[in-house]
């Protein structure tokens, strides 16, 4: 059995995985299947046409456990462990030339087709649903999977997948993505009969009725979610193809030493709890990074998942209850990106989109090089350009030569005239002569195809080694097509190969004769045959997802002068340097903080996808702010760069809310509306939350629902339109441009993208530039109105902005230009077909208005008087340049109270002390004549880094440094 079992093994996987023969075991009796020490095969992935390669890869362990008892008794069975699965990836180098690419091409096109091979061809739809005793057989199959997945346990751990790039760029850099644990268990009758019950019910949250037949329920949990970025450190694997073995030790060492660092975080968390007074030093990345293992861009994170899958019974049938519940708690994440690491994301980026634009040129490319073409025969002499002209002597060429030169040559300044429309970024317009010689070209790659496939199935290497017939040919077209048309024309052929060596049992008519009986039997034992009434499975599904809160920190890295500095009063001090030659961690200050707190999404979905299809979306977030951390503290109007506050809500006890969304959706595909159909009224109305579905609306609109409709109720009957409804309420948002700060972290985000410079300039002719101007015009006409199939209306309540945009003047003062906008309503109407757009521009009603009618009648005299508000406000001043400094060295004073003074420094007196690693003390003498002049750098948005050194007697001691960045 472990031999026939191998042996299946190594038809399907045996081109990916190499298995010993002792690591496959099947055990039908114990109901075992195990794999384990399986290494991918890196020559298979290695050298195909794709930016990045894999190189190598492990798996530790798949078991799979199902006791033979499970299905028919109440122990649970069936359990399924997936351990240490390790990845490795690089970039892929290619040296462009056309034997290269095509072999590369035709490597990776062929390794697609095998794993669409495995998954085989997709089931065709039939009508078992109205078959015989439809009923009992879905009752028997929810049975089964009651069983199966109500005894379920599946555990995951150990998945890292590692990218290594010591090639594209100048400095070497690693990222990974980690998942810890996975784990999923099942919640069976007897736990939910003790109050243990998930958040996931199978009920519609906001309903008190119980209509719910759980068929299984199921808790996901998920820790150690986390992704990492690690740069000039020394990489592990050097992009080369790497033994299954080998990526295994080294993986093992890297989570050796990243769970001895994730301890002593967890450690020193536990030991300084929430409210003592040092954890506001140990919160966010400036404390972590000294003790993590990885520069991590996504910190470690947790997730916490309920699932409920309902039995299809009466009460899903009508929507009473979901067929699926989900209930999603995520821990708070927090994100960390630094100046090099966003410059290096950058280079990655850049050298993706130029193995795209070297792959897009290269299907125009002749394979041939003129240079061919311009040897004599018989001698190997070089002819000069002007055998090239009409005076060139026949007798020399044969008309064969002649005709493939000029057909070469005609191919090469086609390929430089596709180069300079790539370059120009001129948009190509498709017509129909272009679309007919697409078409005959997808038919004769396909007929290649089907002549391909009728020799024989070879194994892929076979194939791929093989250079004669028609795989040779579609190689070669292969060249000069897209991979997305690649894959559709050859899976296109694969389904009709398929389809004709199947023809012969189809529409036979026994399979006629035996489903006219069944609809026979099924009648007269009481069932319906009308496949309408069981084709109404509804596709009714409920989600909820909570964040708790989402933290982002935006780092900027100083430039080598600090790590040179170190490393020369090191070898001064007679110190030894580290291996690499001085290289340090690099210094990091914190600039920006955003935080995003207590989101909330939810989402439930009703009707079938044949008639009517509704869903109604939630969306509400506490608190929104970013900080500008290298401003003073002491201006807290200038160190918040956005805000936004909670809007006022009926209910007082809800929690706070600044931005709420609320949208719905409609597919109608059937006019008539028959019964536990979702009516078109159910979703006018999105202002009322998710909470609206379990109304009983009028299957008739309101007036009040046409007449805010507007000219949409015309088209509101019409079948096959996707509508959209959204409603969107934001509380008073506050926010501050500073020019030189947004300038300068512009630069920092623009770092390593891609430039291509070029001196050709693109000048049009007037058709030319009409017909431009046109399309653009028709995308954002488009954009504004939605497909041709839409319609929809958006409401959006603002409760006020305060917005402020801040340059410099002159040396003493920053021009501020500030605009008030009082509280808005804006209603935009949109429709696809004809093509409308509708804006609508009021002023909110708030509960001050009363208040304020009062005081403008006053003014006027009369009731009704014309005196009134004006609902924005613009205005210019000028304000002290010194309010908005990014680098003034305020330091707090000393925890010494007999000390009695603060400490501020200049640049290069707080670089010297901190490399002379003198006190703080020595210096203050030095430094009375830089505190009374001014320090005002307002063109560097940096603040000096801190340093605190706490000593034995529970005092610190705190230095500045400045970070000087190119």
């Amino acid at each position: 059995m472990e031999g026939l079992l191998k042996k299946l093994f190594d038809e399907k996987l045996g081109d990916f995985l190499k298995v010993d023969a002792g690591n496959v075991q099947f055990s039908p009796s114990e109901g075992r299947l195990s794999l384990r020490q399986a290494e991918f095969k890196a020559d298979v992935f290695d050298r195909l046409h794709f930016p990045f390669a894999l190189r190598g890869g492990f798996i530790e362990e798949i078991t799979v456990n199902v006791s033979a008892t499970g299905f028919f008794g109440s122990e649970a069975g069936a359990k399924v462990v997936v351990k240490n699965v390790f990845l490795v990836l690089s970039p892929h180098v290619s040296d462009w030339s056309w034997q290269t690419v095509c072999e590369c091409k035709a490597k990776l096109v062929d390794l697609i087709m095998k794993v669409y091979e495995l998954k085989g061809s997709e089931k065709k739809e039939t009508s078992s649903q109205g078959g015989y005793f439809f009923d009992i057989r879905q009752r028997i199959q929810d049975d089964i999977a009651r069983s199966l997945f109500g005894m379920l346990e599946v555990s995951v751990s150990g998945i890292h997948i590692r990218y290594e790039d010591p090639l594209t760029q100048s400095r070497p850099f690693a990222c990974g993505f980690k998942i810890g644990f996975v784990g999923v268990t099942s919640t069976d009758n007897e736990s939910e009969a003790m109050g243990v019950r998930g958040r996931a019910t199978g009920d519609w949250k906001h309903s008190n009725m119980t209509w719910s037949d759980p068929l299984f329920s199921q808790t996901v949990k998920t820790r150690r979610i986390s992704a990492y970025w690690d740069i000039g450190k020394e990489t592990i694997f050097d992009g080369m193809p790497v033994a299954g073995q080998q990526v295994r030790k080294s993986f093992m060492r890297l989570n050796i030493r990243e769970t001895f660092s994730a301890c002593v975080v967890e450690k020193i968390l536990a030991i300084f709890p929430a409210d003592h007074r040092r954890r506001k030093y140990l919160d966010g990345p400036s404390f972590r990074e000294r003790l993590d293992f990885h520069q991590y861009v996504i910190y470690p994170a947790s997730i916490n998942a309920h699932v409920v899958a309902t039995r299809l019974c009466e009460a899903t049938r009508q929507e009473r209850a979901p067929l699926k519940d989900a209930d999603v708690e995520v821990e708070p994440v927090e994100v960390a990106l630094d100046t090099d690491q966003v410059q290096s994301m950058n280079e990655l980026l850049a050298h993706a989109k130029e193995f795209q634009r070297k792959d897009k040129l290269f299907r125009t490319r002749p394979r041939e090089s003129i240079h061919e073409y311009l040897v004599t025969p018989g001698d190997g002499h070089m002819k000069s350009s002007s055998s090239f002209g009409p005076g060139l002597p026949s007798g020399r060429y044969s008309q064969e030569h002649l005709a493939k030169r000029r057909q070469l040559v005609r191919a090469w300044w086609v390929h430089a005239f596709q180069g300079v429309r790539e370059l120009c970024a001129i948009p190509r317009a498709w017509n129909a002569e272009d679309l007919r010689g697409k078409a005959q070209l997808q038919e004769r790659f396909v007929n290649l195809c089907l002549e391909e496939l009728s020799t024989g199935d070879h194994p892929m290497d076979v194939r791929i080694a093989s250079h004669a017939g028609p795989t040779r040919k579609l190689r070669e077209m292969q060249m000069s097509l897209e991979l997305p048309d690649i894959l559709q024309w050859r899976q296109h052929a694969r389904e009709v190969f398929h389809k004709r060596r199947g023809a012969v049992g189809a529409g036979s008519p026994f399979k006629e004769l035996l489903s006219r009986s069944q609809d026979g039997v099924r009648e007269r034992a009481g069932f319906s045959t009308d496949p309408v009434q069981h084709r109404d499975i509804p596709e009714s599904l409920q989600v909820q997802v909570h964040f708790k809160a989402f933290n982002l920190f935006f780092l900027v890295c100083a430039d080598a002068n600090w790590g040179k500095m170190v490393a020369k009063n090191k070898v001064a001090n007679g110190k030894a340097l580290s291996k690499d030659g001085g290289t340090h961690a690099t210094m990091r200050q914190l600039v920006v903080k955003s935080q995003v707190m207590d989101v909330r999404f939810e989402a439930v979905q009703k009707g079938h996808k044949k008639r009517r299809l509704a869903r109604w979306i939630e969306l509400s977030v506490g608190s929104i702010s970013a900080s500008n951390l290298s401003a003073q503290k002491m201006m807290p109007s200038v160190r918040s760069i956005f805000t936004v506050h909670p809007f006022e809500q009926e209910d007082k006890l809800e929690p706070q809310v600044c931005l709420y969304l609320g949208a719905t959706t409609f597919e109608c595909h059937d006019r008539h509306c028959q019964a536990f159909d979702t009516p078109l009224s159910a979703v006018l109305e999105p202002w009322r939350g998710l909470a609206s579905h379990l109304k009983a609306w009028p299957k008739e609109e309101t007036p009040e629902q046409l007449r805010r409709l507007g000219f949409l109720r015309d088209f509101k009957d019409e079948p096959g339109k996707l509508m959209t409804f959204a409603f969107v309420r934001v509380g008073l948002v506050r926010a501050l441009d500073y020019a030189p700060f947004r300038r300068q972290l512009m630069l920092f985000l623009e770092k390593g993208q891609s430039t291509m410079a070029s001196d050709l300039i693109r000048r049009p002719s007037p058709v030319a530039m009409d017909k431009t101007l046109m399309n653009k015009l028709q995308k954002k006409v488009e954009l504004m109105v939605g497909k041709s199939d839409t319609l929809g209306t958006v409401d959006i309540e603002l409760d006020g902005m305060r917005a402020r945009l801040v340059d410099h003047y002159n040396t003493a003062k920053a021009l501020c230009k500030e605009v008030g906008l009082a509280p808005m309503a804006v209603r935009l109407l949109r429709h696809g077909c004809p093509q409308a757009f509708q804006m609508q521009l009021r002023r909110r009603a708030t509960a001050q208005d009363a208040s304020m009618q009062r005081i403008r009648s006053t003014l006027s005299g009369a009731s009704n008087g014309s005196l009134d508000l004006l609902p924005f406000k613009v205005s210019m001043h000028l304000l002290p340049k010194a309010d908005f400094a990014m680098s003034i060295f305020h330091l707090e004073a000393d925890s010494n109270p007999k000390s009695g003074h603060s400490m501020s420094l200049s640049s290069s007196e707080g670089m010297s002390c901190v490399a002379k690693g003198r006190s703080g003390a020595d210096v203050v003498a030095q430094s009375t004549v830089a505190r009374r002049m001014p320090t005002v750098y307002a063109d560097l948005p940096l603040p000096p880094a801190y340093f605190r050194k706490w000593g034995r007697n529970g005092r610190c001691r705190q230095v500045s440094v400045v970070a000087f960045v190119a």
